[in-house]
């Protein structure tokens, strides 16, 4: 699972609001992470 910063802590609610940077970044942190077990089952 992988969590990203939310407008005032809000998280399941429709108030709830995270900025294009933030989901950007946790984009990022997902891509690196499926990229390195593409890496680890390849080398398996």
């Amino acid at each position: 699972m992988i969590f990203i910063r939310s407008k005032d802590g809000l998280s399941h609610n429709g108030a709830e609001y995270s900025s294009p940077e933030d989901c950007a970044a946790g984009t990022a942190v997902l891509y690196g992470a499926l990229y390195r077990l593409a890496q680890d089952m390849q080398e398996s």
